[in-house]
């Protein structure tokens, strides 16, 4: 949903100042560059609304990533409790390891979490339909 956002909004003829031909490939950059579009005329009357979806957005990538970017190591079915690792570049080529202890139930948070995320960002969409006309994607 981030990537459909971005490809309605970065574009030159909108405002050649914040248009920036490189898509953002990461979470966390992709958020940053739909900050600095939230001053484009179009988009500020909407800003509040858009604010809101980034709080949940920033609150969801932390969990996000340490779900996403880990593997399961060990699950116990008694108590619920499932371990995961999560490697992490430190830089001059060295990699951190934390592992992390979570109930089963984290999971179903995670999703429902994920779910709100999602219905936010489809309001920028229908957003967008209102203000700006859809292009074709270059494939």
């Amino acid at each position: 949903m981030l990537d459909a956002v971005l490809l309605r909004i970065n574009k030159i003829s909108e405002s050649p100042s914040l248009y920036n031909p490189l898509h953002p490939t990461g979470f966390k950059q992709k958020i940053e560059r739909i900050k600095k579009w939230l001053v484009h005329p179009k988009l500020a009357p909407h800003k509040e609304i858009m604010h809101k979806t980034l709080v949940i957005m920033k609150e969801l990538s932390q969990p996000r990533n340490e779900f996403l970017h880990s593997d399961v190591r060990s699950y116990d079915r008694s108590t619920g409790i499932f371990s995961i690792a999560n490697m992490k570049s430190i830089g001059d080529d060295r990699m951190r390891l934390k592992e992390i202890n979570y109930h089963i139930d984290a999971v179903t948070h995670l999703t429902l979490f994920s779910r709100k995320g999602a219905l936010a960002l489809s309001e920028w969409i229908d957003i967008l339909d209102d203000i700006s006309p859809r292009s074709q994607i270059d494939e």
